[in-house]
């Protein structure tokens, strides 16, 4: 028997790589797409601030996602893929709750 863990998830882009997170969840999460959203653009300044390499984005926005959603009722873990234009992908996973 499979079952499926609800998640929302929101892909963000900027210039060379494009930001795909999703929030995990237990029954009754409520998607909030567009606050994913904002709260992933709203870092993107600080990845090029900080002048972090395409392999530490990925660790970068689940440790910040997964810090920003500790409160919320059903979130439970973070998963965040990092696709750049030249056809890499990085990946990272964050428990919120154990």
């Amino acid at each position: 028997m499979v079952t499926e863990v609800p998640y929302w998830g929101a892909n963000v882009r900027h210039n060379n790589f494009v930001v795909q997170a999703k929030i995990h969840g237990e029954a009754g999460i409520v998607p909030a797409t567009d606050e994913l959203k904002e709260y992933i653009s709203n870092l993107i300044p600080r990845t090029v601030y900080k002048k972090l390499p395409e392999q530490a984005l990925a660790k970068f926005f689940a440790e910040k996602i997964s810090a920003a959603y500790e409160e919320h009722d059903y979130a439970l873990w973070v998963s965040v893929d990092i696709l750049t234009t030249e056809g890499q992908t990085f990946g990272d996973v964050r428990m919120i709750k154990e």
